[in-house]
């Protein structure tokens, strides 16, 4: 299919994907959940190492601290991410056209696997 705004690839059949607003809404909205999904585990790794930190240091209202404070986040932390991580599949799904899919499963098929 060609751009909505133009030919982007005038010698090909087509224009790349990428240059159709739906999709890049897609792929940009996976790249934000990846990115920020990172972020925030990052973010628990570093209250982990701070907990690590005051316990080497003996600072037990330290390590008290940086506990509570993982424990409050990492069930946000799990939840979010497990349906970020269910729609972003689902995007992906939806940019691929069930193409990758159909074609995945009819080269299993080949392979006897199903």
């Amino acid at each position: 299919m060609r751009s909505l705004s133009g030919v982007k690839n005038p010698d090909g059949p087509a224009d790349p994907i990428i240059v159709h607003p739906d999709v890049r809404r897609m792929l940009l909205t996976m790249k934000a959940i990846a990115e920020g999904g990172r972020a925030m585990v990052f973010e628990c790794a570093l209250l982990n190492d701070d907990m690590m930190e005051a316990e080497f240091s003996g600072n037990p209202s330290g390590v008290k601290a940086a506990d509570d404070k993982m424990g409050f986040l990492t069930p946000i932390l799990k939840g979010f991410l497990t349906e970020a991580g269910i729609e972003a599949a689902n995007m992906g799904i939806q940019v691929y056209g069930g193409h990758g899919y159909v074609h995945g499963r009819h080269r299993l098929r080949l392979w006897g696997w199903f």
